[in-house]
């Protein structure tokens, strides 16, 4: 069982101090205590945002596509050449269909990568890292414009139109209108879960890396359109999550920590991990 308390309180820049949630989430994973779980967590109002109502709008709308994990969510990220942002060069896939992962403990993920074949010469390197070629679920797919078309609509047709599934994404309007450039329709009024929005109701900035690491998520080699993809989806159910939200004082925002230029190409080009070789044993125990 958990549950808000003091011991959460973060300090900010700010006088608002993480607001204490009385939302407690039951022991049954079914999907009517699901909607009871989130109407208990978003009835608390506890919640203390920038401009409020809009933000609570968008939270609720996040949290029922992902949370009741009862629709398909498929996460799109979209790779252009950094010298002619019209080139498309690669396209990520992702799907998650909770169907498909009912009797199982971990989720059935489909995870596609493709590259454009008529693009396959552009890589970049001066302005986003180059890990075209660095798809972390083993098989990248060359495929002409053509055939991303077909497949990318043979994906909404199922997915989206046919079991009202929801696109995800992060600072998703950008893909989607990459997508609608290859002359791929689909409902202009679709649901759609995007982390970069989520995340700033909470904290004023944050790329995907600063997400995945304040959510304690793994990655490695971004800037690859299928890795972007499942580690965006990875953090739309992570954000959506009460549980996660209440562990990482989601519910209240703070401005992000303001970095320099440099630091900010090491964090969009670098997997290096953190180093502190200050904390003690016993803080780390107290993690635990």
């Amino acid at each position: 069982m958990i549950s808000k308390s003091k011991s959460t309180t973060t300090t900010t820049t700010t006088t608002k101090t993480p607001p204490i949630n009385s939302y407690k989430k039951s022991n049954s994973d079914s999907h009517t205590n699901r909607e009871q779980e989130l109407q208990d967590y978003l009835g608390s109002k506890e919640f203390t945002f920038d401009n409020e109502e809009k933000s609570m709008k968008i939270l609720k709308k996040a949290m029922e596509i992902v949370y009741l994990n009862n629709r398909p969510l498929v996460s799109i990220d979209v790779e252009a050449y950094e010298r002619s942002q019209k080139k498309i060069t690669e396209i990520g896939v992702v799907i998650y269909d909770p169907e498909q992962s009912k009797n199982s403990i971990f989720p059935v993920i489909k995870s596609f990568h493709i590259i454009v074949k008529e693009h396959h010469r552009f890589f970049n390197k001066t302005f986003v890292p180059d890990n075209k070629h660095r798809f972390m679920g083993g098989i990248s797919y060359v495929l002409s414009l053509k055939d991303c078309k077909l497949f990318i609509e043979g994906v909404i047709e199922k997915y989206i139109n046919e079991e009202n599934g929801a696109f995800v994404g992060h600072h998703i309007v950008s893909d989607l209108k990459w997508l609608r450039s290859l002359g791929i329709k689909f409902d202009q009024n679709i649901d759609i879960v995007d982390t970069g929005q989520i995340y700033t109701i909470s904290r004023s900035s944050g790329n995907l890396r600063e997400i995945l690491r304040s959510l304690g998520i793994p990655h490695a080699l971004l800037h690859n359109a299928a890795n972007d993809a499942y580690y965006t989806l990875l953090a739309a159910m992570a954000l959506c999550d009460p549980n996660i939200r209440i562990r990482d004082n989601l519910d209240f925002h703070k401005p992000s920590p303001k970095l320099s230029n440099e630091d900010k190409k090491r964090n969009k080009f670098s997997d290096n991990a953190i180093v502190d070789d200050t904390v003690s044993v016993n803080e780390l125990l107290e993690e635990i």
